[in-house]
C-alpha cells in the first residue's frame, strides 16, 4: 500500500465538509486501501484505526454508525474432523454463525466488529454491525429473512436522515441493492430458505434463513456502473478528495427512491447483463 500525504486532521476536515456533525445516522463502507497510507501509519490495523476514530470524533456518542459485516455462512459446506478408531474421517456439520464470524466485506469491517459496545445483527448471510444509541432498537426483533418484509434495510428506510458514505469504493454501491431487487421482483433473482445454526448470547439456535439469490450466471452479477454515472449527473452525491481516493456521501433515502425507480422501469439495471430470457 503507498504512502500518501493526508493526516487524520485531514480526513476530520473532509468528513465536515461533506455535511458529516455531531449526532449524524451514517452507513459506511470502505475500501480504505484506495486512499494510500496516511502519515505516520504504516499498517492496515493503523489505517483502521485512524478513520474510526475520525468518524467517531465527528459523530460524536450520540451518532450512529453502520457497518455492513457480510459473512453469507448458511450454504457454505463445513466439514469437521473427527478420530474413530484411529482413523481420521470428516463429517458434514451445519454452519453456524456467532458475533465473532469473520466478516467476507474487508479489514475495516472486522477491525469494527471488535470495538467496544458494537452488536451485530443476527443475520447469517448480510450481516449489519452498529454502534451508537439506537443500534439495539433497530436491530430487535428482525425477521428470519434479509431482504424480506421488515429486514433490516427496510428498517434504516426509517431512520431519520441516515447517510450513505463511501469511503474508496466510489458511487456505485449502497447497502440496499438486492434489497431494491427483491422490491422490484428481478428475474435473476430468487427467494431461497438455507438453515444453520446462530450462537448469540450464549445461546444455540437452529433456524432457517430466506435469502434473495441470484441465478449463477456472470450476467447477474451486481453492477453500479450505470446508477453510478447517472447520480453523479443529477448531483444525488457529494464527493471530496482524499489522498489517492474520495469520500463519497448522499442521503440513504434519497438514493434508495431514485434507485428503485430505475430498477422498476429495467429490471437488469443493476445487473451486469446482457439481459437474458429465465
Amino acid at each position: 500500500m503507498e504512502k500518501s500525504s493526508y493526516s487524520e486532521i485531514d480526513i476530520i476536515k473532509s468528513f465536515k465538509k461533506l455535511g458529516l456533525k455531531r449526532g449524524d445516522n451514517i452507513f459506511v463502507g470502505t475500501s480504505l486501501g484506495m486512499f494510500g497510507l496516511p502519515k505516520k501509519v504504516k499498517t492496515q490495523n493503523q489505517l483502521n484505526k485512524i478513520f474510526y476514530s475520525s468518524l467517531i470524533k465527528v459523530i460524536g456518542v450520540k451518532g450512529n454508525m453502520f457497518v455492513p459485516t457480510y459473512s453469507f455462512t448458511f450454504g457454505v459446506p463445513h466439514w469437521k474432523n473427527f478420530l474413530k478408531k484411529e482413523k481420521k474421517f470428516q463429517r458434514k456439520i451445519d454452519s453456524c454463525f456467532t458475533k465473532q464470524t469473520k466478516s467476507e466485506v474487508g479489514p475495516f469491517t472486522n477491525f469494527f466488529l471488535k470495538q467496544k459496545n458494537v452488536i451485530r445483527s443476527q443475520d447469517p448471510m448480510v450481516s449489519v454491525s452498529g454502534s451508537g444509541p439506537l443500534i439495539k432498537k433497530i436491530f430487535k426483533n428482525l425477521p428470519h429473512t434479509s431482504y424480506g418484509k421488515d429486514c433490516l434495510f427496510e428498517r434504516l428506510l426509517k431512520l431519520k436522515n441516515l447517510k450513505i458514505l463511501s469511503l474508496g469504493l466510489g458511487t456505485g454501491w449502497a447497502p440496499f441493492f438486492h434489497y431494491v431487487e427483491n422490491l422490484a421482483n428481478v428475474p435473476y433473482r430468487f427467494k431461497k430458505n438455507y438453515s444453520g445454526r446462530l450462537f448469540f448470547n450464549n445461546k444455540l439456535t437452529y433456524i432457517n434463513w430466506e435469502y434473495h439469490s441470484r441465478i449463477l450466471d456472470e450476467r447477474t452479477i451486481t453492477s453500479g456502473y450505470r446508477i453510478s454515472k447517472i447520480s453523479a449527473r443529477k448531483k444525488i452525491w457529494k464527493s471530496i478528495d482524499l489522498g489517492r481516493s474520495r469520500i463519497n456521501i448522499c442521503n440513504y433515502q434519497k438514493f434508495f427512491r431514485f434507485t428503485l425507480n430505475k430498477v422498476k422501469k429495467n429490471k437488469w439495471y443493476l445487473a451486469k447483463g446482457p439481459r437474458f430470457t429465465v
